[in-house]
């Protein structure tokens, strides 16, 4: 573990978030964290942001929860409002990093990321074997031959969102049209 506690590290960008088109509710709103059993990196319970690295990410991953948001047999328009947002962590681990992965003694991340169970596991292995991690870097599993195309998920409960987030600020609109069948 010691080899892992090393690659802890602080990490800043200005990753996106997207919420659905006409919201009122703020990109950053945190009601609804914990709630999702099917979060990759946080299983049911752990309150955690997600964020894309870029605009390519953010589509593949709206594209992902269709499934979720259509309706069966109907046509509908999916509308999603996507914003940057800056983000400073003091404690980050980088799991894009090869080292980082071998310290936990664990196979080649994409061996396993595609297991929800494992991904959820190795979060929760993490959170209480790091305390005080405030977030993760993560491969977009819809880029997995790319990790330079990652995900930052923020742990709610290790962070204050007035010193972590910077303002959001729009960028695009996404609009998906699909039919249900």
């Amino acid at each position: 573990m010691p080899a892992l506690r090393r690659l802890i590290a602080p990490w800043k960008g200005s990753p996106l978030r997207h919420r659905p088109a006409g919201s009122r509710r703020s990109v950053l709103d945190d009601s609804y964290l914990g709630q999702a059993s099917a979060n990759r990196w946080s299983a049911k319970g752990v309150r955690a942001w997600y964020f894309a690295a870029d605009q390519g990410i953010v589509a593949a991953e709206h594209a992902r929860h269709v499934a979720a948001e259509l309706p069966e047999g109907r046509a509908v328009r999916l509308e999603r409002e996507v914003f940057r947002v800056p983000v400073t962590l003091e404690r980050a681990l980088d799991l894009t990093d090869r080292r980082a992965v071998k310290a936990m003694g664990a196979a080649p991340v994409n061996d396993w990321i595609l297991d929800l169970a494992a991904t959820q596991a190795v979060g929760a292995y993490l959170r209480t074997q790091l305390p005080g991690l405030q977030g993760l870097i993560v491969p977009s599993v819809a880029f997995l031959d790319d990790h330079a195309r990652h995900n930052v998920v923020v742990l709610r409960d290790a962070v204050d969102p007035a010193r972590v987030f910077g303002r959001p600020e729009l960028v695009l609109r996404i609009t998906l049209e699909a039919a249900g069948g």
